[in-house]
């Protein structure tokens, strides 16, 4: 059995983000026998509960005016504006990470008769700056991302991203071993009660290999590899093919 899970935890290596309850899984079970070839294919489920242990916020403030100097200053007095908005709502500065600034031109356009075109005139400069937030107290991340309206309502021009919430990957890397255990045993014990059923043994293991693994969100299906970032409290799945022989 050591063996068995061995061959499959070698073939892992997912890194991810999120804690509570080990449990096997209900997902539908695929399970079938091949006489001809002497051996039995089943799949196991495992699943466990988790909650996101930190949490990210990000967005970007856009600027657009005529003169460039004039731009930098409102990029400038919005910067300093909305530090002083996190740091009200619980953020300290220096928890603040702000991106390099990108600059592009938007020129003015010439009308003809069916069409128009950029001439060489500038007509606006436009400056982008991004910023991000992290904090593992997560209610007050979401909190503040909710806020972003409040800020832009003062006359600001904030683009929200949203909120992330992610699981320690340290967590997650050990998660993942223990639930691929879990749904190891599960195969197994199908392969043995199908192979009772059908009057034979369950030989040594042909081949292992490992299907989705999932961090979705409460009441989420999906059939592919997904990892959930929205929801703070989430499902992690995995699941495992082994074939035996049959003896």
């Amino acid at each position: 059995m050591k063996d068995k899970c061995t061959k499959i935890i070698s073939q892992l290596g997912l890194g991810l983000s999120l804690a509570a309850g080990l449990v096997v899984s209900t997902w539908i079970v695929s399970t079938s026998y091949t006489e001809k070839n002497n051996k039995i294919t089943v799949r196991g489920y495992a699943e466990q509960n988790i909650t996101s242990e930190n949490a990210s916020w990000s967005g970007r403030i856009d600027i657009r005016h005529k003169s460039l100097e004039e731009a930098y200053k409102e990029l400038a007095k919005q910067m300093q504006e909305f530090s002083s908005f996190a740091n009200v709502n619980g953020f300290d500065v220096a928890s603040i990470e702000w991106g390099n600034t990108s600059r592009h031109e938007s020129y003015k356009k010439e009308a003809r008769q069916y069409s128009s075109f950029n001439t060489n005139e500038i007509e606006y400069y436009n400056l982008s700056k991004r910023v991000e937030i992290e904090s593992t107290n997560i209610t007050k991340i979401k909190e503040f991302s909710d806020k972003i309206d409040d800020f832009n309502r003062q006359g600001h021009s904030m683009i929200s991203k949203g909120a992330r919430y992610n699981y320690p990957y340290e967590k997650l890397e050990k998660l993942k071993l223990d639930l691929l255990a879990k749904a190891t045993d599960n195969a197994y014990l199908r392969a043995v009660e199908f192979a009772k059923n059908s009057k034979s043994g369950v030989g040594s293991l042909m081949n292992a290999q490992q299907g989705v693994f999932q961090v979705v969100a409460p009441n989420t299906a999906s059939s592919f590899d997904q990892y959930d970032t929205s929801s703070i409290n989430k499902i992690v799945r995995i699941a495992v093919t082994l074939v035996y022989k049959v003896s």
